[in-house]
């Protein structure tokens, strides 16, 4: 704005002044002044006049309505300019947009870390578009709160580095923008507010979606991208090919120094994909021709696996000979955690020419005692389409202690969990549970209400969706998905049933149990096999461990889901870590609150 006394009273312009010299939000327009007749100057017209340097295109924004607050932004270079936001009275409040200036000042002094912000001003605006971005000013959802607007605000003003100062041809290369935008998006997430709304990643649940039958490579053109790939084409491949390029190829300084080269070297201009590849390779150092192809132009998957693991001359003292394969076309380096017999555990890391002379590799290490566990990628920072080859156990399966009976089992795992009084006691229990689908957080709310009652709800709270909605009351069984009703075929609907019991083991007596005559690896662990089957029908099988007794895992009909982290509530123990394959899509949900005999009633089951 270059005529500010023409259009501002001079005890807002002294508001302005304080708010650019404070790191907290300053308000400029309260919800008090939205009616004073005496906040702009008494003139007949006003005329605001504002200068942009370096804009690729304008907006603007104007409303009566608008609240008005600001803060100060620093520079690394000592520089400051202003942080503001305008929205509506319903947007206000410190989970919504009360916060919108804290979150444009972070967003900007933490993407400065590339190169540094150029505008004067970073204006957030709440409208009626999810997001939107302009050179200086952006525009989010004015009904967007919490992490949902922290996310959107630090995307749109993402965009001031790609493609406002790298310009980019965002029509025909829009994962040079989003895909950048999004990558350096993941920094400030990590470090706003120490990690207020960060949330790591696991890169193997989302392998099957984006590396699914219909993927298209990046570099095709928008147009002809199927429109149910462009937001993995666009967004989240490209980011995560800069992360895996990062982490495990080049190395953070490395990577660092080429990548704010890259946007030095093309400020203000307009480079192809090309322009960055040969920068990406000049200042790191490094022939990456094989990865570019690899990522951006092909439509290769990755598929990492244990062969086998032996020891020289059959002699554990020897040391171990692992074998990995590459099972798919595309290939990236190889990371492994072993863990020895007596507690040793270690990392091994492989770089990608490990597949230079085929898609077999063995290696020797040094082990010190009997290998107990192999695992390819650990921390899931991988797109491995199939984790099922990702981990070797050295327990082997034996047989179960002759006698064990199922019921004995049962009878082991009830004890472990708080014994036979505890849990019949149980009139009723709530668990609310936050996961992640696909970089999106998730709320799953589960209820259930002796004998024959039970509730559950996938929500995703930063879009206020409600993708599924499950009801059952006695013999009685309702789902809804997206809210609309959704019928659920007589043959699934037992096998539903049974998969959604919290405790399935109670009430055995009109249920099957099957114990199987070998004990099973589970992760680290061997455990007991026993399939539940209902006498209407559906089953569940079940893994208990041989030494705790607790369950560690289930499969039903439905899916398979995963135990650990059990914690006691009300004298119960439960897991509060799940994670669940429901139908190829993974899914880890953390307990965030857990009840038992809350006083739930039949009104908490509709």
């Amino acid at each position: 704005l270059t005529n500010p006394t023409e259009v501002y009273t001079a005890a807002t312009l002294a508001k302005l002044a304080k708010a650019k010299a404070s790191n907290t939000t300053v308000m400029i327009k309260d919800s008090s002044d939205i009616f004073s007749t005496s906040f702009y100057p008494n003139k007949a017209s006003l005329t605001w006049k504002f200068k942009c340097v370096n804009a690729r295109d304008i907006a603007w924004a104007a409303s009566k309505a608008f609240m008005w607050d600001a803060a100060k932004i620093d520079l690394q270079s000592g520089k400051k300019c202003l942080a503001q936001s305008v929205y509506p009275i319903e947007s206000k409040g410190n989970n919504a947009w009360g916060r919108s200036t804290e979150y444009v000042k972070h967003s900007i002094e933490l993407s400065s870390r590339w190169y540094e912000y150029t505008y004067p001003v970073a204006t957030n605006v709440a409208g009626i578009v999810g997001g939107m971005e302009y050179p200086g000013i952006v525009f989010c959802g004015y009904n967007a709160t919490k992490g949902g607007l922290w996310g959107v605000t630090n995307h749109e003003f993402g965009h001031n580095w790609f493609p406002m100062i790298v310009g980019s041809n965002e029509r025909k290369y829009a994962w040079m923008d989003e895909g950048f935008n999004t990558f350096i998006n993941d920094f400030d997430t990590d470090d706003f507010n120490e990690g207020e709304y960060a949330d790591k990643q696991n890169v193997q649940r989302i392998a099957k979606a984006m590396f699914n039958p219909n993927a298209d490579a990046i570099m095709n053109t928008p147009d002809v991208i199927q429109n149910n790939y462009l937001g993995f084409a666009a967004y989240n491949k490209p980011a995560l090919g800069l992360h895996i390029l990062r982490d495990q190829i080049l190395g953070a300084d490395r990577f660092d120094y080429a990548f704010k080269t890259y946007i030095k070297r093309w400020a203000f201009k307009h480079p192809t994909p090309f322009d960055f590849f040969r920068t990406m390779e000049n200042v790191g150092g490094e022939d990456l021709s094989w990865f570019f192809r690899e990522w951006f132009m092909t439509d290769w998957k990755l598929d990492q696996g244990i062969k086998e693991v032996t020891y020289v001359s059959g002699d554990v003292k020897n040391g171990a000979l692992i074998t990995i394969e590459n099972l798919e076309e595309m290939a990236l380096p190889v990371v492994l955690a072993i863990k020895e017999e007596n507690g040793k555990t270690d990392t091994v890391k492989l770089p990608a020419e490990v597949w230079q002379r085929g898609n077999k590799w063995t290696f020797k290490y040094k082990s010190t005692s009997k290998l107990v566990n192999v695992t390819i990628d650990p921390n899931a920072e991988f797109p491995d389409i199939n984790t099922g080859n990702n981990s070797w156990t050295g327990i082997n399966p034996k047989p179960i202690p002759a006698g064990t009976t199922a019921a004995a089992v049962i009878d082991n795992y009830i004890k472990a969990i708080g014994g036979s009084e505890n849990i019949i006691a149980i009139s009723d229990i709530s668990i609310v549970s936050i996961g992640t689908i696909q970089g999106v957080e998730v709320q799953s709310i589960l209820k259930q209400k002796m004998p024959n009652k039970l509730f559950q709800e996938i929500s995703v709270p930063a879009m206020n969706i409600v993708p599924m909605k499950l009801v059952m009351n006695g013999d009685s069984i309702s789902m809804q998905q997206n809210g609309q009703p959704t019928p659920i075929p007589a043959t699934a609907k037992e096998g539903l049933l049974a998969s959604m019991q919290i405790f399935p083991e109670i009430n055995l007596a009109t249920k099957t149990l099957t114990l199987a005559p070998m004990l099973e690896a589970v992760g680290d662990a061997l455990a007991y096999v026993i399939t539940i089957t209902p006498a209407t029908g559906g089953k569940i099988t079940a893994y208990y461990d041989e030494k705790t007794g607790l369950k560690l895992k289930d499969v039903a009909t439905t899916g398979s889901t995963e135990y650990s982290n059990y914690k006691t509530v009300n004298g119960v123990k439960i897991p509060y870590t799940k994670k669940a394959d429901m139908g190829g899509q993974l899914i880890e949900y953390k307990v965030k609150e857990a009840k038992i005999n809350s006083g739930l009633t039949d009104a908490d089951f509709k």
